[in-house]
């Protein structure tokens, strides 16, 4: 199938992850691939937050794509951390409805990362990802789709061991 035959379908839930992630199906009208996407919310120190990337075949059968996980740049916010609470959010990770790009929390780190979607399902950091989530801990995102796209980010604000003056 050639790149003009393909057109992405809108974004659908796919599955959940317990909670420390949020799975996101891309899928493409004419053909029987879809793409799966996870984040790991990784809170390790010296190991980034990451989205994990599948093609799914229709039949429940999944691959992960090369180069998964993707790296979000940032960190993300672990259960029993001592931090805040990682199940105490939703839309953690969110496309747009053309399913171009993927918006992901960096919990720890304040920022928001935003990724292009490669026709192959791959993605890739768009160029100064991660931004700062002009608060502390962001927990959710949402995605206005108008004229004028604008991304709207939940912080929580509840941990006072970060430097929330790195973050705006």
């Amino acid at each position: 199938m050639t790149a003009q035959k393909l057109r992405q379908r809108p974004l659908r839930l796919a599955l959940s992850g317990g909670g420390l992630a949020l799975a996101l199906a891309l899928g493409t009208a004419g053909a029987q691939t879809s793409y799966i996407y996870l984040q790991s919310n990784n809170a390790a120190r010296g190991i980034n937050n990451s989205v994990y990337g599948f093609s799914s075949d229709g039949m429940g059968n999944l691959t992960m794509l090369p180069g998964s996980p993707f790296p979000t740049g940032g960190t993300g916010v672990g259960a029993g951390d001592g931090s805040t609470n990682p199940f105490d959010a939703d839309q953690q990770l969110i496309a747009r409805r053309d399913g171009s790009l993927l918006f992901a929390v960096n919990g720890h780190s304040n920022d928001i990362a935003v990724l292009t979607v490669n026709a192959d399902g791959t993605l890739n950091a768009v160029p100064g990802s991660p931004f700062p989530s002009g608060g502390q801990n962001p927990a959710s995102v949402g995605l206005l789709e108008t004229q004028r796209e604008t991304l709207v980010v939940v912080n929580k604000n509840e941990d006072a061991r970060q430097d929330i003056a790195a973050a705006v």
